[in-house]
């Protein structure tokens, strides 16, 4: 096969071709869907197939995961999600680079502008922006090696090397300049806005700042001082583009079901509105109150009054989502879950490594995935909720007693030990199990 002109670029005194780009491969394969635009990605495919495009698809996934270190977007999974456009269209437009032997579209791409139009609201600095980018160049420097020497024959590394490099300097250079610019502007825009005042006071409660609440209340157009406040979170999948007009409509849609004396929206991205909902009473059946948005994750903190309760509720909420998009029942939208149906698990869960880890510890081969260990956990469950009477965990699962008496005793087998040791470990465990799911492990035998 002959390399065309648009294949080779002169880097030094020596011609350089970027073909054996075509050679990347994925090390995984249970690769997501791709997360940039179809404008980037089709062009990237038909001119490189799809092994390279995977590899660029996974590499992408890592700089998301590494640049969500250092960017806060509303916890790492979100994080990672709202990250993986732009970095799928850099490394992507680096990749066809490489290809060409010459920069492509150096600079920003729409996924990147939309990124940071997404930041400026939830104040991310702009150093914190650059400092992402920084990190991710570096992974993709050393990726972009790593392929280099398993790929290329050794005495022609150096000069593929040097074509890398060079690529990946001017588009850092370009980017950093085009991201500045961007980034400024839209941020005199959003600080010139009637918004910027309102979600500055909302953030400043939210933190702990001392306020004065007569002044947040008139800034707000919301009173602060006479009811209690419901703080409720909106979401929808990250990958959703256009503006935040709908999640907005649905917002204020699920405020006035709940019949508020007064409410507030406050829209954080295009994904995300964060509201909160005056009531008269501290004991006031909200959840039953909201109903569903089609495609919409509405999480609800308790009722709480004053200052403090503004922010409490609001706290409470969001540990509500977390937990609604950690639990392995968890679909793209369209429920309402409040804090005080799973507050025991948000609290332990706050630290997800150290709730993995007791999990496993106390629950051991009942633990491992499959059917027969979730069978198992889930008649376990129900026995210990009724006080380990198998009649009544059997009329709770509509199994005949004798089956309930047996899966105990199974799970018991699996367990090491008998139910009624460590209890209390046992059912906290349990109701991980049920949330998070467990950590995958050796096929159980079959009950």
């Amino acid at each position: 096969m002959t390399e065309s002109p648009s294949e080779k670029r002169r880097v030094g005194p020596v011609t350089v071709e970027g073909r054996w780009v075509r050679e990347l491969r994925p090390t995984r394969t249970d690769l997501p869907g791709p997360a940039c635009s179809s404008e980037i990605f089709q062009p990237a495919l038909d001119r490189l197939g799809e092994a390279p495009v995977a590899w660029a698809v996974e590499l992408a996934l890592e700089l998301s995961e590494r640049a969500s270190e250092v960017l806060p977007l509303g916890g790492r999974d979100r994080a990672v999600q709202t990250l993986r456009p732009s970095s799928e269209s850099f490394v992507l437009t680096t990749l066809l680079s490489v290809l060409s032997g010459a920069p492509e579209k150096l600079g920003r791409t729409r996924e990147i502008e939309q990124q940071v139009i997404d930041m400026i609201p939830r104040r991310v600095p702009l150093e914190q922006v650059l400092s992402g980018f920084r990190a991710g160049n570096e992974q993709l420097a050393d990726a972009y090696l790593g392929a280099c020497r398993r790929i290329v024959p050794p005495d022609q590394q150096a000069e593929q090397l040097e074509l890398v490099f060079t690529i990946l300097f001017e588009f850092a250079n370009s980017f950093h300049a085009a991201i500045t610019d961007f980034y400024l502007a839209e941020e005199r825009r959003w600080l010139a806005s009637t918004h910027a005042r309102r979600d500055e006071m909302v953030r400043s409660i939210l933190a702990g700042e001392e306020v004065s609440t007569e002044t947040a209340s008139r800034v707000l157009a919301y009173d602060l001082a006479g009811s209690s406040h419901v703080g409720m979170v909106f979401r929808r999948s990250t990958t959703a583009s256009g503006n935040a007009a709908p999640l907005r409509e649905a917002a204020v849609s699920a405020l006035r079901g709940l019949g508020a004396t007064a409410h507030l929206v406050m829209v954080v991205d295009r994904t995300e509105v964060w509201a909160w909902a005056a009531v008269t009473s501290q004991s006031a059946p909200v959840a039953d109150a909201v109903t569903e948005c089609p495609d919409v994750l509405v999480a609800l903190g308790r009722p709480h009054p004053g200052l403090r309760g503004f922010a409490a509720s609001h706290a409470e909420a969001q540990a509500a989502a977390r937990v609604a998009e950690s639990t392995i029942h968890a679909v793209s939208g369209g429920r309402v879950v409040d804090y005080h149906d799973v507050r025991l698990v948000a609290l332990l869960t706050a630290e997800p490594g150290d709730a993995l880890s007791f999990m496993q510890d106390e629950l051991g081969r009942l633990g491992d995935s499959g059917e027969t260990p979730r069978v198992l956990r889930e008649t376990l469950r129900a026995y210990l909720e009724c006080n380990c009477r198998p009649q009544d965990a059997a009329r709770t699962l509509f199994v005949a007693k004798n089956t309930v008496i047996y899966r105990v005793r199974r799970a018991e087998e699996l367990l090491g030990h008998a139910v009624r040791i460590r209890q209390l470990e046992l059912g906290v465990a349990l109701r991980l199990a049920a949330v998070i799911g467990p950590d995958a492990g050796p096929a159980a035998p079959t009950a």
